[in-house]
This record gives structure tokens, C-alpha cells and sequence, in this order.
């Protein structure tokens, strides 16, 4: 499961300006690319799905068992993300009608040493 915890996201301005309504619908993840440390990987394997809902809920489902449900916000290129457990600032850096990618960048301490980790999430339209 590729999970959305992550700290606070550095700011990268894409000019992407999206609407809530140019996100409503379920999508299914394709691809996420990681880099923890300057070690990129790249997963296409998944069976993750993503559903944004017009009364501002998500839920997001692994190997389809409910895995995290919230609330969304949508400001530009930036989407928010508030679960029970957490919440987090995403990047949307392209969007079309039938695919988005979304991520984020951020620092956290492992061991007394100080971990740079950044990821993008590319999601396809699922056409019920």
C-alpha cells in the first residue's frame, strides 16, 4: 500500500489550477515513484483505488478493503487530505479528464539521522 502519511510538503508551484469537480469520481493508482535517501524506485504493481465524492469525502481502498477515509480540499495545485489519523498537503502536478499525478516531499528523523523522502503518485480515471 502506498501510504499518504507524510509531515509538512515543500511548496512547488506548478501552475495547475484544479476544482473539486475536475477530481469527483474513482481512480485507480498506476504507477508511485519514491525516492528515500537519493535511491529512486518506481512500483506498477498495485491495486489501490482513490474516490473523491461531492460532499468533500475520499475514501481510498487497498486490494478492496476500505484502508483510509477522510474529508478533501482542493486550492490550486495543492489537495488536502484530512483522515482521523492524519492530515497532509499534496502537489497535484498534472491533471487531465482521465489521469492525475499527485505528491510530495518531506524530512523526517530515522534514527538520529535526518531522511529526505519525496514521492508522485500517477492515478488513471476508472470509468463505472
Amino acid at each position: 500500500m502506498v501510504g499518504l502519511v507524510f509531515a509538512s510538503c515543500e511548496k512547488d508551484e506548478t501552475g495547475i489550477d484544479a476544482s473539486k469537480e475536475d477530481l469527483l469520481g474513482k481512480w485507480t493508482l498506476v504507477s508511485t515513484t519514491e525516492t528515500i535517501m537519493g535511491e529512486t524506485e518506481t512500483t506498477t504493481d498495485l491495486d489501490e483505488t482513490i474516490e473523491f465524492m461531492e460532499d468533500d469525502a475520499y475514501t481510498m481502498t487497498f486490494e478492496g478493503e476500505l484502508d483510509e477515509e477522510g474529508i478533501y480540499e482542493v486550492s490550486g495545485n495543492k489537495l488536502t487530505l484530512i483522515s482521523e489519523y492524519d492530515e497532509g498537503e499534496l502537489t497535484i502536478f498534472n491533471l487531465s479528464a482521465d489521469s492525475f499525478t499527485m505528491g510530495g516531499s518531506f524530512s523526517e528523523e530515522f534514527m538520529g539521522q535526518e531522511m529526505s523522502i519525496s514521492f508522485k503518485a500517477e492515478y488513471a480515471r476508472i470509468n463505472e
